[in-house]
């Protein structure tokens, strides 16, 4: 059974409504995160607020508010002014706002004012929390604890890659990039909105993973409000900086405000040109120093040179002198040894005189006689290979008359000659085949009619050769 009394859903809405405007007289103001943020064409602002829980960052509640086109227009240019960036996601906001229930639409807060102190105030307890739980985490003084390197060449630059601090920083360096040789790589990163840190992380992340490439790593931003540079004050991009394996340089463009990454680089200084002419300083400082140390070594090393080039004059002079002396004392004792040696040698030979003279005595009676003994000797080889000659001789002579008379003979002149004649072809002919037939005296064309097989001397050759005959005949 349906109850006997109850409302109708419209009648609800308007008791809401009704309680809520009895209650909510004036505005209020409310403390809340910008979860969402639009512009309408009209020039309305739409939000969606919330609250999450400090700890766990679980949402606590969630409302809609907007703000009229004619209120947006004055509060949105104050808020930018004092806090140096826009509305945006993510910001914590002091909004002082009417609440209003709409029996159509359900509940929802119109934004009649905005403190922005409140929001540049709370940044800056958020940054104190952050660098105490890093100072917990033990990570705080860990990047400054890196040795710096003492002359930094190779720097990885995270920053935008079309900014203008990024531009400032280059130009500032782009002398002592050329004279001393300096590389510099830009990892690019966005520097700015609620995706910076995270960009911003990649890019280091990137560089770590080339660790032994690299010497340092320079973060730089240009100048901005205190609000555009919130991404700094972020917990893990700090840990991050705090725990990298390199020295960070930070210059990101505060004008009196410290981020927390300025806590825990290595060096932080205020802008990126700093940072430039920081890394410039170091190398024209060690420039400076080995020039000053060269303006004084260089005069001491001359006086050295000058001082040990005469003493090699004097010790040259010495050693040409010593040289001389000992040279004129060898060819003495050269001169004295070798006349000494001639004399030995007229000695020995006053001493093998008569031997020598035997010797050549009996060396010329032996060539004597062997001259006299040669023409008989000679006379006796002439007689025994004269024979041996003839023969020789005599077997080249028939040689070559056989040879001769074989070229005769296989003469195809000579046979046509003899009353021969050739057929061509000369292959095996059928009965058909018309042939050539060449005497001495012309050449018939002819048609086979008809082939007998068999040799015409038989098989058997009887006859001697050419060479038999001249061996019988000779």
């Amino acid at each position: 059974m349906p109850p006997a009394h109850y409302l109708r859903l419209h009648e609800l809405a308007e008791r809401v409504h009704n309680a809520i405007a009895a209650q909510f007289t004036t505005p209020v103001w409310v403390v809340a995160e910008i979860a969402s943020i639009r512009e309408a064409p009209s020039g309305h602002c739409y939000l969606e607020l919330t609250e999450f829980d400090p700890e766990s960052r679980v949402e606590l509640s969630s409302m809609r508010a907007m703000i009229w086109a004619k209120q947006y227009s004055a509060i949105r240019p104050y808020f930018e002014s004092m806090t140096q960036t826009t509305l945006r996601k993510g910001l914590q906001l002091l909004l002082r706002v009417k609440v209003e229930y709409s029996v159509r639409y359900g509940m929802g807060l119109q934004v009649v004012d905005i403190d922005p102190q409140y929001t540049v105030g709370e940044l800056a307890i958020q940054r104190q929390k952050t660098l105490a739980q890093l100072e917990a985490d033990g990570v705080l003084e860990l990047n400054r604890a890196l040795p710096f390197p003492e002359f930094p060449h190779r720097i990885a630059v995270v920053s935008a890659a079309q900014a203008a601090g990024y531009e400032d920083f280059c130009h500032q360096l782009a002398a002592a990039t050329a004279r001393y040789h300096l590389q510099l790589a830009l990892f690019p990163a966005l520097m700015q909105g609620d995706k910076a840190s995270a960009s911003i992380r990649e890019a280091l992340f990137r560089i770590a993973d080339a660790e032994t490439e690299w010497d340092i790593v320079v973060i730089i931003r240009g100048g901005g409000g205190k609000m555009d540079l919130s991404c700094f004050d972020d917990y893990e991009l700090a840990s991050v900086v705090a725990q990298f394996p390199l020295p960070v340089v930070a210059g990101i463009g505060h004008e009196r405000d410290v981020s927390v990454v300025d806590y825990v680089a290595h060096t932080s200084l205020k802008t990126p040109t700093a940072v430039a002419a920081a890394l410039e300083e170091i190398f024209v400082s060690a420039e400076g120093a080995l020039q000053r140390v060269m303006q004084t070594v260089v005069p001491l090393l001359e006086g050295y040179t000058a001082e040990y080039v005469q003493t090699l004059q004097h010790l040259q002079e010495e050693a040409v002198l010593r040289a001389t002396h000992l040279l004129s004392q060898s060819k003495q004792a050269l001169r004295l040894q070798m006349e000494g040696k001639a004399l030995g040698v007229q000695s020995l030979l006053r001493q093998y005189a008569p031997a020598l003279k035997h010797l050549v005595e009996k060396g010329a009676l032996l060539a004597q006689h062997r001259l006299d003994a040669f023409p008989q000797r000679l006379q006796n080889s002439v007689q025994t290979t004269t024979p041996h000659v003839e023969r020789a001789l005599q077997q080249t002579r028939m040689d070559y008359l056989v040879t001769l008379a074989e070229c005769m003979a296989s003469d195809p002149r000579q046979v046509l000659r003899n009353g021969y004649a050739l057929l061509r072809p000369t292959t095996m002919a059928a009965t058909g085949d018309r042939l050539e037939v060449v005497t001495q005296a012309a050449t018939y064309r002819v048609e086979v009619q008809g082939v007998e097989k068999g040799a015409l001397f038989g098989d058997k050759t009887t006859g001697k050769s050419i060479r038999e005959r001249m061996e019988e005949v000779w």
